[in-house]
């Protein structure tokens, strides 16, 4: 009997590489992200003088059993905890995909994180109202260390 080999790399430290200080453009926000514990990180996002009112912190969380990482944002304003983003990293890439709704409509959500180096990454977030048939509304950003 033959199985096909698995990939048995642990990526508990995937996200090591987004902890400390960033800055976000094209919108000029802060990110600021700390370590939890092996195989976890918190994210804060701080907004200089804000347009809407968005507080709140995305929390990552790696799973050893699954080799999957899921990413919450949990949301100040209203006390709330997002479904999660499911995904992992790939020769270099991480992809993350969810569900989630706006204003009352069912969506999903892309996220791409890319182009990682020591001073900077690129992320790519797109939805999708079709069940992941076809995407749009991409939102890039580039992240620069501080």
């Amino acid at each position: 009997m033959t199985t096909a080999p698995r990939d048995m790399r642990d990526g508990r430290h995937d996200f090591d590489f987004e902890i400390g200080a960033w800055k976000i453009a094209p919108s000029g926000y802060g990110h600021i992200v700390r370590k939890l514990w092996d195989g976890a990180t918190i994210a804060q996002l701080v907004i200089p003088n804000p347009r809407r009112h968005v507080r709140g912190s995305l929390l990552s969380i790696y799973n050893p059993s699954s080799r999957q990482w899921s990413i919450y944002w949990a949301d100040a304003k209203d006390g709330t905890l997002s479904s999660p983003l499911l995904g992992r990293f790939r020769n270099g890439v991480g992809s993350f995909v969810g569900r989630d709704s706006v204003d009352g409509h069912a969506i999903m959500t892309r996220l791409c994180i890319f182009n990682i180096a020591s001073r900077s990454f690129q992320t790519l977030e797109e939805t999708s109202s079709d069940g992941g048939r076809t995407w749009g509304g991409a939102k890039r950003a580039t992240f620069t260390r501080q």
